[in-house]
């Protein structure tokens, strides 16, 4: 196959998203504990209650891609119209989907692209990659509006700011770095102790939450680039993090097979859910709040109810690690994208 062909023909350090073998995986979970005062009130729940399959049934899903290379990035407009795909061989496919039919194709880096994003006003689309790049493009065009260059490694995650000036980006060098997209310019630079694999920025534009590979949240004033506070919050790898609308509830997930909830405001935990029986990819809000998103390197998408931390069902149909989910904006529907090279669109009861 032609994944099989791209990682051999690759002599960097490539370690497939530098993920361990499958045994390492699986490692024990514990409530995090960390540099600032996180409350123990919450404990560790089951995640297979005797129902968790009923509704796997009910689950229309359509193949949106069928592709021969991983897919590691996902992003949907804010509209709900249009879908964009990374691929691990550097190429952006934009979707229709209402439709399912692929708009544009171009190649947008020289190695995997790892994350995307779409500007609040939809216009505009931020992608990073293992080649060290940033970008930003015209998302109806493809054109390219400027190449951020400053990371000296993987770059691991792209976001952009809620008023849509700034790009946000994190990397396995280390390095936090906020730019004007528009003119390229670097407004602030950070170092942190351990590679960047995922960040979020809140909706009120004020602060900037990344996730590291030390198991470390490090919260940070967009403004000034400063660190505000960190504290430890998995014993592995963070590999996701999402924001609740209202901008209170953190939710991050890690290699640890942990899926956790924090108030943002204080560093508490509010729960820790033993979410699957591997490393947590990804995790993901729905619009409304109401429901919760997880998938793991099994293969599994979990869907809990946001609230009460239940869990609603589980979407089974990837046979491989599942890297990206994205909700539409009226929360009904999610796409996921996973290394079995096939991107899915999923619609059922549970995503009110």
């Amino acid at each position: 196959m032609k994944h099989k062909t791209q990682t051999q023909s690759r002599q960097r350090k490539r370690h497939s998203l530098k993920l361990p073998p499958w045994p390492s995986l699986i490692a024990s979970s514990m409530v995090g504990i960390g540099a600032i005062t996180i409350a123990r009130t919450a404990q560790i729940t089951a995640t297979l209650p005797p129902n968790a399959l009923l509704g796997e049934t009910t689950v229309a899903t359509k193949i949106l891609m069928d592709e021969s290379s991983w897919i590691y990035a996902t992003a949907i407009s804010p509209n709900g119209t249009t879908s964009v795909v990374g691929t691990y061989d550097g190429q952006i496919r934009i979707l229709d989907l209402r439709t399912g039919l692929v708009l544009r194709t171009f190649q947008a880096h020289d190695d995997a692209i790892s994350s995307l994003a779409i500007s609040p006003d939809g216009s505009m689309l931020a992608s990073a990659s293992w080649d060290n790049h940033v970008k930003v493009w015209n998302l109806q065009t493809g054109t390219l509006k400027n190449d951020l260059v400053g990371h000296t490694d993987d770059v691991r995650a792209v976001a952009f700011t809620p008023d849509g000036t700034k790009v946000v980006s994190g990397g396995y060098d280390k390095k936090l770095q906020v730019w004007n997209w528009k003119t390229g310019s670097l407004l602030h630079l950070r170092e942190d102790p351990a590679s960047i694999i995922s960040l979020v920025v809140t909706p009120d534009n004020d602060t900037l939450v990344t996730g590291d590979t030390n198991g470390m949240i490090h919260v940070s004033s967009v403004k000034t680039g400063k660190l505000l506070y960190r504290f430890k919050a998995h014993n592995k790898t963070i590999w996701s993090l999402a924001m609740s609308a209202d901008g209170k509830t953190l939710a991050s997930a890690s290699q640890d097979r942990t899926l956790k909830l924090w108030d943002l405001e204080t560093g508490k935990l509010r729960t820790a859910i033993l979410a699957h029986s591997q490393a947590v990819l990804a995790v993901a809000f729905s619009s409304d709040g109401r429901t919760l998103a997880t998938s793991s390197y099994d293969g599994m998408i979990k869907l809990w109810d946001a609230q009460n931390r239940e869990l609603l069902q589980i979407l089974t149909g990837h046979d491989k690690a599942v890297f990206s989910i994205t909700f539409t904006p009226d929360s009904h529907s999610l796409i996921s994208g996973s290394t079995d090279t096939t991107v899915k669109l999923w619609r059922n009861h549970n995503l009110r």
